[in-house]
């Protein structure tokens, strides 16, 4: 998800549809199912319990998330250049790994042109050669 999507969530979002987030009005202006593994959506559930429809999931501002972000998480995780952002491209990257199809990793995106999403997508060489020959062993070569 985008940062601004992310801090928006409501409660009814996650209760909407098992699995997802369902963002009503996205970026593009059109409702998006997001999906979720079982351990994220456990967690959103979690702190969605007892709470109002309409009342915010993470109740600090998109501010404050970048400044954690800036000043403590990535310090901590020693990537002074990493930006929240990188982290959606990350996501997406992993998930074309693992075989999803352009129209199912638009559809998580919430990208409407496969130009755009294609952006998003970079995979490592290793996984390049996987693709293209899944059945070949790396022969190496002689010194």
């Amino acid at each position: 998800m985008r940062l601004g999507e992310a801090m928006s969530i409501e409660c009814a979002w996650i209760r909407q549809e098992p699995g997802f987030v369902v963002i009503p009005d996205s970026k593009n202006s059109s409702a998006r199912h997001v999906a979720n593994s079982d351990r994220a959506y456990a967690g959103l559930l979690d702190l969605t319990d007892r709470e109002p429809a309409d009342s915010k999931v993470f109740r600090s501002s998109s501010w404050v998330a970048e400044n954690a972000w800036r000043n403590e998480i990535r310090i901590t995780a020693q990537c002074p250049d990493l930006r929240i952002h990188d982290l959606r491209h990350e996501a997406l990257s992993r998930m074309s790994a693992r075989g999803a199809d352009l129209k199912t990793l638009m559809r998580q995106s919430g990208h409407k042109t496969v130009a755009v999403l294609m952006r998003y997508l970079n995979p490592t060489p290793a996984e390049q050669r996987s693709r293209l020959f899944p059945n070949d062993a790396i022969v190496e070569a002689k010194a």
